[in-house]
């Protein structure tokens, strides 16, 4: 064995290693692609979905979400939206702890920058129409 069998061989085993990474980073990639994040109000007047970068997938209204009234309704609505978005967030959470193991500096960074996009709650009436309209406009 001389010099450049070893060099080839190690060469080798980098690009292996680098192509399991790629594969790696593609399944993480569509596992986060794929995730959804659903959420129901409590009566179930409203159902919304979220897709992985929290924006609307899906919104369900039921006769009894007709029935209220149009100030109600948005905050029934952005209410359900935030606890799917919650949920989305989540489920990327868990698979980033997954991946990386939970106390690892990529780990927390993700999920640090993941919760800071979670709107928790909505202040006042300009700040709901502010978020009713970002939630169409991700769509």
């Amino acid at each position: 064995m001389n010099g450049a069998d070893s060099a080839r061989r190690h060469l080798d085993a980098q690009i292996a290693a680098a192509e399991a990474k790629l594969q790696r980073a593609k399944e993480l990639e569509t596992k986060v692609r794929n995730l959804k994040g659903s959420a129901s109000s409590r009566r179930g007047e409203v159902s919304v979905t979220v897709d992985s970068s929290g924006g609307l997938s899906d919104l369900k209204l039921t006769d009894a979400a007709t029935a209220m009234t149009a100030s109600d309704l948005a905050g029934l609505i952005l209410e359900t939206f935030h606890k799917a978005h919650r949920k989305v967030t989540e489920s990327y959470v868990d698979i980033v702890n997954d991946e990386f193991g939970k106390d690892s500096p990529t780990a927390r960074a993700a999920a640090d920058e993941a919760w800071g996009r979670v709107t928790t709650d909505v202040a006042d009436e300009d700040d709901n129409k502010k978020a009713v309209s970002n939630l169409w406009r991700r769509r």
